[in-house]
This record gives structure tokens, sequence and C-alpha cells, in this order.
């Protein structure tokens, strides 16, 4: 599976042509997706300490959960696990169960029709050893570890609309490719990264939404690499 970084959340998809994440990476390397190959289980649950922590929540209050399976020719490529306040997103097309996005644009269409806009987030990439159901879900063989790209995104007042929509899929198979770039001198100067194939006008800052793909990087102490927050 190849993920276009930053570019991946770029307005002029979700909100121009309606792609969805999974199927603007498929796009960009001209493999064919159909709605179909996203399934969802959809529940009210309760938050646990990192869920509320992230919605401002107290632990044990309601939150909906909305986990994905991704399949690409009947083959799982990851899962994708979201939280909300059921007051942000109930009675939409994010809390039906029906196979497919939810909707022309997705998630994020969804969240800006209840006025509700992403326009940053910051994502967390680390590995750890799969859950019983991810075993399961993805077919993973013994011994097989998960990368875990964990995503917050917030509106342009700094309020989370998603908690932790944790994304899984298979270690061995997961490569990050990045391309070091010097920044312009001034403010926020010093070497940057941004994955492969993303665009960087110099002498510019990045734009909201994938005219630029610039990803910043620090380490976390703990062995995760950790975006600060940035608009994509």
């Amino acid at each position: 599976m190849k993920r276009l970084g930053a570019d991946r959340y770029a307005k002029a998809k979700w909100k121009g042509t309606g792609l969805v994440a999974f199927a603007a990476d498929r796009e960009a390397t001209g493999r064919p997706w159909k709605p179909g190959d996203q399934t969802q289980t959809v529940r009210m649950t309760t938050a646990d300490t990192d869920i509320a922590e992230a919605l401002g929540l107290e632990v044990g209050d309601q939150v909906y959960e909305q986990a994905r399976l991704v399949k690409e020719a009947n083959v799982p490529t990851h899962t994708l696990t979201s939280y909300y306040r059921p007051a942000d997103v109930e009675g939409t097309p994010l809390v039906d169960a029906k196979a497919g996005p939810a909707g022309r644009g997705g998630g994020f269409a969804v969240l800006t029709s209840q006025g509700l806009e992403p326009d940053n987030m910051t994502e967390t990439i680390r590995a750890r050893m799969p859950t019983p159901d991810e075993i399961d879900q993805l077919q993973l063989p013994g011994g097989e570890p998960v990368m875990i790209l964990q995503r917050i995104t917030y509106t342009a007042e700094g309020r989370i609309t998603t908690g932790a929509s944790n994304l899984a899929q298979h270690a061995t198979n997961c490569r990050l490719n990045l391309f070091w770039i010097k920044a312009p001198r001034g403010r926020g100067a010093g070497w940057r990264a941004r994955p492969a194939g993303g665009r960087h006008r110099p002498g510019t800052p990045a734009a909201k939404f994938g005219t630029s793909s610039r990803l910043r990087l620090r380490s976390s102490g703990d062995g995760s690499v950790v975006p600060r927050r940035q608009a994509v």
C-alpha cells in the first residue's frame, strides 16, 4: 500500500473530487478501488484515558467508535478506528455502518457540514505487536508486528474533531520515505522532512491541505516519530 503523505488529505481531493484518503492513494498509483473496499462497524462506547484526553472529555464519557477495515483485491491492507463526540456526529453518515466511505468526501466532508471543517492534524507513527482482533482482521502471520499511525484532527480554531484515528497495517510491508529540505531563513528555519513525492515551493510557508506536503518530525524519546502539528 502506497500512501501519499499530506497530499492524501488535500482539500482538492475530499472537497473537490470527493476522494477519501485510501481512494486517493489508489488513484495516485493507478490502482482501482470501489466503495465496498471499506467496511465498518459503528458503536457507542466509553472513552478510555487517551480518548478522553484527546476529545476533552471525562474517562467513561460516551463516544462513537467507527472501526473500518480496508481491502485491496479482497486482501486486507489496514484497519482504521476513529472516535467522535456524539454531539458532533449524531445522525450523520459517520455513524452509518453501511460499506463504503461516509458519503462524498468521507468523514472530512461530514465534519465540514457540521461546522467542524478539518484544518490541520498531528500524526504519530510507532510499531507494536498486534491485538488479537488485528491478527484476525489483517490475516497476520505469527510474530508479525503492526505499524500504528495515530491521527488527531483539528479545526482552524484548535478544536479537536477526531480523537485518535488509529491506522494499523503490516509492519514488514511499511516503509516511510522522506526527502530532507532546507527551510527558508527566519522563523522556523532549518532542516525539515517531507514525504516522498510531495511538493515544496522554496520561500513559501506550508499552505493548508496539500499545496505543500512538508512533514516536521521530532523524536518522542520512546522510539516513535512524532510530527509537529501541521497544516496539510
